[in-house]
């Protein structure tokens, strides 16, 4: 039989003990809880920062038409403000009979006005869309977004890149275009002028006897001056037609060579942005 001294003990350390289990199990309850507390909030700021990663993903692929458009938009406005204002520039410093526009002064608004009707190709020729499909969804929800976002993206990819060809031609022309702008103005020494016809002298009319004479000294005195200047522009007309000579055959090298470099900048414009616009395989 046990003594109440020896009861009572017992019932106090059973009391401590379930004290204890008690404390433990708080203990591991609050652990319990603050571990999946703060997995929830490392979930919690792990879905803000997905959504906003997917949110700006998003936007920026949205905002590529408009900066595709927003691009061929300044160059076309670029090309024609700055070929209106050559044009003009060329009207003041060239005419048609004292000083003609060479040949070479046609490649730059040639090619500014290529660049104007290229931008505009980009901006209002339609072409049929490509046929995209979106797979159904495979894996975890977080693959399943990726997969719809990397759709969305190649979407935006195709549907801009598809007349990508007309804006990469028409900056080509507008870089080439700038180019071409000082061609009219590098030019060779131009020949001499031609003085004008100099004035036959008039014989005097009658006069006095007494200053006869005097008259017809002044009057061989002009004609000698006449021959003179007449001789001094003979001289001045066959050199004139020298230097003319010279002058065609510097201005006719100058053209030549401004076209094949004229033609090296069309084949430029025309065939370099063909590899640009390729499809690319995806690297993996």
């Amino acid at each position: 039989m046990w003594s109440p001294a020896a009861r009572r003990s017992q019932e106090l350390e059973r009391l401590r003990l379930e004290a204890e289990r008690a404390e433990e199990a708080e203990r591991s309850a609050a652990l319990e809880k603050a571990t999946t507390d703060f997995q929830l909030a490392g979930w919690a700021a792990e879905y803000e920062l997905r959504k906003l990663f997917q949110e700006n993903l998003y936007d920026a692929s949205k905002g590529g038409f408009e900066r595709s458009r927003d691009s061929a938009k300044f160059v076309q406005t670029a090309a024609a403000a700055i070929g209106t204002i050559y044009i003009g520039v060329l009207g003041v410093a060239f005419s048609v009979t004292d000083n003609s526009l060479p040949l070479r002064g046609v490649f730059a608004p040639l090619f500014l006005g290529m660049a104007v009707a290229f931008s505009g190709f980009y901006l209002a020729f339609l072409m049929p869309a490509s046929r995209s499909t979106l797979r159904p969804p495979t894996g975890t929800l977080h693959n399943h977004q990726m997969q719809r976002l990397i759709f969305f993206m190649e979407w935006v990819n195709r549907a801009t890149g598809q007349r990508r060809y007309f804006i990469q031609t028409s900056v080509l022309s507008l870089a080439v275009g700038l180019i071409f702008i000082v061609a009219p103005f590098v030019s060779s020494p131009r020949p001499p002028d031609i003085p004008a016809m100099p004035t036959p002298p008039t014989a005097p009319a009658a006069t006095d006897p007494a200053l006869q004479p005097r008259a017809v000294e002044l009057f061989l005195i002009q004609v000698d001056e006449f021959r003179r200047a007449v001789l001094e522009r003979n001289n001045a007309i066959a050199e004139s037609a020298q230097h003319s000579a010279e002058f065609e055959e510097r201005e006719g090298r100058l053209n030549a060579w401004s076209a094949a470099l004229a033609g090296v900048g069309l084949i430029i414009v025309l065939v370099v942005p063909i590899f640009f616009s390729r499809e690319r395989a995806p690297t993996p």
